[in-house]
């Protein structure tokens, strides 16, 4: 056992997945019954230090690499163990935590590899974004929310960094299959949260649960740990789909396949649990952008190597047709903003006006009109807006307009920055990749489309200051992101050697 762990072949990294698979699940089922904070310590001792850490610093100490991919897998664990952390103090702990780690990973990686390439993107987005941060921190109130963002600002630059840095080691010694390893502990990781999330659901609500799929009802009293919760859990496990059909495309073993469709299909059951409107949204336009490129003969080499294109068509088209039939007024009362106590007949009109109309409505003009208050700085992390009608404190619920109250549009800015540089790089570049590697880069920025689609829609933060210290989401954006920029390096040294 030791030894598979110290190899950490793809066996040991299947393993280490289901490990932390049930090691989450049990935050999330024993964690939400216990009371008293030396219980939740003793939780965040037994459940965290023996699947996790040991073996994280282990890899530390032995092979930075590594210790990097095992964070990748530990990582949607974090935002669980902060609820234990709370028991220590205050917000400020698990981002302390979090930043710790990530630092340690950046020193470890950076005195044993004496090479040091960073992207010109990577080096301007770093500068940019650490000098953004600190300006909306400056112009903040110094308040706990504030501080904890500011924070999580530097433990992201260090991982961002050290993410870089693995790449293009990766690349001197792995050339154009650099991305395989990376790319597979990612895929990993979301294996692993999809399998926890049907865990919690099934503990929770038992086989009962599937029966919520063909109605309105939502379980919105799942009481999950860190991202398992209603909402995310769509939005989280949907970008899992593009890595699925890009696996799918380019492995040959029929066992391999259909494990890749297995872990679609439960995507799909995920999403009609959940009946998020950002991740039924985000489902619509998966499967819309599928059947539009195989319909055009221009584009169906993105998806061709996985059979015919007259296949593929009736392969999303049926996934179409079945899932208006069993869920089709579901999704129109849901975009309705319709519940189940209230569900009755809903027009077009009605969709348009109770979005602009509505809570969500007044919360994205209060938050328009925050921005410009400060509209280059922010006002810093965790600002939240008053709703008088509900005598409550709010977020925007939009994750870009989320984005410019808190650090404005130097912030803002900072992270477009990024993504405009990987996608023109990616075009320029595209000449020269061979097959395999521009249908990863689809799906790629397929994948960052669906998420920001998401976001969009449901205001999940870039950096989480409320109930959950994280900063996953970015997270996923840059690993997306930085891999796209590394491939497309890649791509231009490689024609050059030849």
């Amino acid at each position: 056992m030791k030894q598979l762990l110290l190899k950490l072949d793809k066996t040991g990294i299947i393993l280490f997945c289901l490990l932390n698979a049930l090691v989450l699940w049990l935050y999330s089922t024993i964690g939400s019954q216990a009371s008293g904070n030396y219980y939740d310590l003793s939780l965040l001792v037994i459940g965290v230090s023996i699947p996790s850490f040991i073996i994280f610093f282990l890899f530390l100490n032995r092979d930075p690499k590594k210790s990097l991919y095992l964070f990748i897998l530990v990582f949607p664990v974090f935002p669980a163990i902060n609820n234990y952390l709370g028991a220590l103090g205050s917000k400020i702990t698990p981002a302390l935590v979090e930043l710790l780690i990530s630092f340690l990973i950046f020193l470890s990686i950076s005195l044993k590899y004496n090479s040091s390439y960073y992207p010109k993107p990577v080096v301007y987005f770093s500068l940019f974004w650490l000098a953004s941060n600190t300006s909306s921190f400056l112009v903040s109130d110094y308040g706990e929310s504030a501080t904890v963002g500011y924070v999580l600002s530097f433990a992201f630059i260090f991982m961002f960094l050290a993410l870089s840095k693995i790449l293009f080691l990766l690349r001197q010694s792995e050339g154009l299959n650099f991305y395989k390893t990376p790319l597979f502990v990612f895929y990993m990781s979301f294996i692993f949260y999809v399998s926890a999330c049907f865990m919690l659901l099934i503990s929770s609500y038992g086989f009962e649960v599937f029966q919520t799929i063909t109605q309105l009802k939502r379980l919105d009293n799942l009481s999950g740990i860190g991202y398992l919760d209603i909402n995310t859990m769509s939005g989280v496990s949907l970008l899992l789909v593009p890595l699925a059909l890009f696996y799918i495309s380019t492995q040959k073993l029929l066992t391999y396949r259909l494990f890749h469709l297995i872990s679609i299909f439960l995507v799909i059951l995920l999403v009609f649990i959940d009946k998020s409107r950002g991740g039924l949204l985000s489902f619509i336009f998966i499967v819309g952008w599928l059947i539009f490129t195989n319909l055009l003969p221009t584009l169906n080499k993105t998806y061709g190597d996985s059979g015919s294109r007259v296949f593929s068509i009736i392969l999303f088209g049926s996934v179409a047709l079945i899932s208006l039939y069993l869920i089709g007024d579901i999704i129109f009362f849901r975009f309705s903003g319709t519940s189940e106590e209230t569900a009755t007949t809903v027009t077009f009109v009605d969709v348009f006006v109770r979005t602009l109309v509505s809570t969500r409505g007044q919360l994205l003009f209060q938050g328009f009109l925050k921005f410009l208050d400060s509209p280059l700085f922010g006002h810093g992390y965790g600002t939240m807006l008053y709703y008088a009608a509900l005598d409550v404190n709010w977020d925007s619920h939009n994750q870009i307009l989320e984005s410019l109250i808190s650090i404005g549009l130097f912030g803002t800015g900072t992270l477009f920055y990024l993504l405009i540089s990987a996608y023109l790089k990616y075009k320029k570049n595209k000449k020269l990749m061979r097959s395999e590697l521009i249908l990863l880069q689809k799906n790629i920025w397929l994948s960052l489309v669906i998420f920001g689609l998401f976001g969009l829609t449901t205001g999940l933060h870039f950096l989480n200051v409320g109930t959950r210290i994280s900063f996953l989401p970015l997270y996923l954006y840059s690993f997306f992101l930085m891999l796209s920029i590394h491939i497309s390096d890649e791509s231009i040294r490689s024609e050059q050697e030849i």
